[in-house]
């Protein structure tokens, strides 16, 4: 059972980059570049760190949104907004002292704290920008990531801290850029009113 949990899990999330990406293409949603790439980095990172942990039922949801964060961070480079902003670079710095922390501990503990925080600083830019633009994100992505991480977390086979965190991680940070952009969206209609 939670095996197939797992799978549901990653064909979920594989399921959540399919309207984003037709609402990038279509004009609709803009991706914060820096923060899918950052993601996508971080990404790579988080699946090396799960898999030495042991992980196995996570990896699915790992694997996919770091092959989909690959596919949105490329399309943002046309579509995407940001990237230059002094935010972001501020982001990206923080990004790179976090890799460089990891690697002076060699820890893949160390590894995923690293990812959280620094995946975390870049879940505050779309966040953002998700309240301060609510018509640039895609609402029903965030809000399947965010139930595919949730499947993850009751898939897995057993509960440490290195291995429950980073579902939990995932599940938190696609809840918030959700309430982030409805929030905004509500406040846009309330000036509009």
């Amino acid at each position: 059972m939670r095996m197939i949990l797992s799978l549901i899990s990653g064909i979920a999330a594989l399921t959540a980059y399919i309207p984003y990406i037709i609402s990038i293409v279509r004009g609709q949603t803009r991706p914060e570049r820096m923060s899918w790439f950052i993601w996508t980095v971080l990404g790579i990172i988080a699946f090396v760190s799960q898999l030495a942990e042991g992980a196995r039922s996570s990896l699915w949801l790992v694997g996919v949104l770091t092959l989909g964060g690959l596919t949105i961070f490329l399309l943002s480079i046309r579509y995407g907004m940001g990237g230059i902003l002094r935010r972001d670079l501020i982001a990206l710095i923080f990004t790179i002292a976090g890799l460089g922390v990891w690697y002076l501990f060699g820890n893949p503990i160390i590894g995923l704290a690293t990812v959280i925080a620094v995946g975390s600083a870049s879940a505050f830019l779309t966040g953002l920008k998700a309240y301060q633009h609510p018509g640039t994100e895609a609402k029903i992505t965030w809000l399947l990531a965010s139930t595919a991480a949730l499947l993850t977390i009751i898939s897995l086979d057993y509960f440490t801290l290195s291995i429950v965190v980073y579902p939990t991680y995932i599940f938190l940070t696609n809840f918030v850029i959700l309430l982030a952009a409805v929030l905004g969206q509500r406040k846009a209609a309330i000036r509009t009113a």
